[in-house]
């Protein structure tokens, strides 16, 4: 439309703590993206009250588990 202001798609690239190789890797193709929890998510706050700071893990039955992830 004439006289309105263009809008230009832009992408911010944030690195998650990623290397720019394998961000570069994932863009190009060369590579899939993938992930995997570092921790369990609890299914509740309730969950997390009863879980204690001291033990990794102990989150009684977990929305996801450790290590859950997806690959494409």
């Amino acid at each position: 439309m004439p006289g309105s202001p263009r809008l230009v798609p832009a992408a911010r690239p944030v690195s998650c703590g990623t290397s720019a190789r394998a961000l570069l890797d994932v863009l190009t193709g060369k590579d899939a993206p993938r992930g995997r929890l570092p921790f369990d998510v609890p299914s509740s706050t309730e969950a997390v009250a009863a879980s204690r700071p001291d033990v990794p893990f102990d989150t009684k039955d977990p929305l996801f588990r450790f290590g859950h992830g997806l690959a494409y």
